[in-house]
């Protein structure tokens, strides 16, 4: 009896070992399909386009690469969470392109985001994963209506990629 007792626990134990191992879906980082997605290459255009045709990106799932911040519209009562990359105005006549980041006075372009969850800390660099909706917000007394990513996914990356958008005037 206790042998039999024994091999049904060394054998209860061999099954959640393995089953503890395993690479079932739920243990991989999940990937999201996306209608579009902010690429390095052409972060200002597809940032201005989306901006400036707001209506046509509506409910779209949008994948964004950047820096996470928790910013502030001047006169605003409210914090936005915003994923961005600093701009470089290059204008025809400059030869070399500004890499320092320091100057906080940079522009910078890049979308809102809502996310119910933590955070990440300011500058860090993220993928966001969301659909593009319409929210109100107050601003300088009056009630206005912006457009966010509302998230599916935030995910803080080690690597980096590129923080400074040249963009040729």
């Amino acid at each position: 009896m206790k042998i039999s007792k024994l091999v049904v626990v060394m054998a209860l134990f061999c099954i959640f070992a393995l089953v503890g191992c395993g690479t079932d879906e739920a243990s991989r980082s999940e990937t999201f399909d996306v209608d579009i997605e902010i690429r390095e290459e052409t972060f200002v255009a597809q940032i201005n386009n989306i901006i400036r045709n707001r209506q046509e990106y509506l409910d779209k799932k949008i994948k964004i690469e950047g820096i996470y911040e928790l910013t502030r519209m001047d006169d605003s009562d409210t914090d936005f969470p915003f994923v961005f990359r600093y701009i470089n105005l290059v204008f025809a006549e400059d030869f070399f392109a500004q890499e320092d980041i320091s100057d906080l006075d940079m522009p910078r372009t890049g979308l809102k985001i809502f996310w119910e969850y933590e955070l990440p800390d300011n500058g860090s660099w993220v993928e966001a994963v969301g659909i593009l909706e319409e929210f109100d917000f107050d601003f300088r007394g009056y009630r206005l209506t912006g457009h966010r990513l509302k998230l599916v996914s935030l995910t803080v990356l080690e690597e980096r990629g590129v923080e400074i958008i040249n963009y040729y005037l």
